[in-house]
């Protein structure tokens, strides 16, 4: 078990109360094999006049920040899928630094910006249980396998922040692809006949809402955790 960090906060997409402070780790229970039907795991390279930009498509969660806040640098309807001078440079750092699961980098005159990416390490270690997606990790967080070692990461992954299953369907478990989209994963599961209310149309949590588990664990005081799937 990797030593405990300590937690600026759980965040669930149920507006209620959340759990702050504490002692808290993060260990993986259970084996989980890779599907060879996923993405390579292939980090590549584009460069531009002003930056040039890493991505690693067999990590993506897929969850839209970057093609959705800047198409014109991040493409779904063109190849390469990465235009590095069709945004501002300001534009494409923010975008690269947003992404949940790590997948994005860039280096500026040949020089990898991983640590302002990563923010510097000034992010207080925090989960997020995003709504009807992955557990999103912040604030380098240590990720331990079942036999007690630091689990293996993709060809240029962020250590400080990344993307966890929480649908068990991922193509890279333990880390998220965005298969949750594809099996229209939901937690919780609407009722039969349920009519969304206006706030979970604008991306609330429906009532009864509960983080959930897919084989992991949040060791805290009193030992509240889930066991795997």
């Amino acid at each position: 078990m990797a030593d405990a960090v300590q937690l600026g906060a759980v965040v669930d997409a149920d507006p209620g109360p959340q759990h702050r402070g504490g002692g808290i780790g993060l260990a993986r229970h259970g084996e989980c094999a890779k599907d060879p039907r996923r993405v390579p795991d292939r980090r590549d390279t584009y460069e531009g006049q002003q930056v040039t930009i890493f991505d690693n498509r067999g990590l993506c969660q897929h969850s839209g920040l970057c093609t959705d806040r800047l198409a014109t640098v991040f493409r779904t309807d063109a190849e390469p899928f990465v235009a590095p001078s069709g945004g501002r440079l300001d534009e494409i750092i923010r975008a690269v630094r947003d992404c949940p699961s790590g997948a994005l980098s860039y280096a500026i005159d040949g020089t990898e910006a991983r640590e302002q990416v990563d923010r510097a390490g000034t992010r207080e270690p925090a989960i997020e249980v995003s709504k009807d997606g992955p557990y999103r990790i912040t604030g380098q967080i240590d990720l331990v396998g079942p036999a007690g070692s630091r689990e293996g990461r993709s060809q240029g992954a962020s250590l400080e922040h990344y993307a966890l299953c929480r649908c068990g369907h991922s193509q890279n478990k333990p880390f998220c692809s965005g298969m949750h989209w594809y099996v229209q994963f939901r937690d919780p599961v609407p009722a039969p006949g349920h009519e969304p209310t206006l706030f979970e149309w604008a991306g609330g949590a429906a009532p009864g809402h509960s983080p959930g588990c897919a084989g992991w664990r949040i060791p805290q005081p009193g030992g509240l955790g889930c066991s795997h799937r």
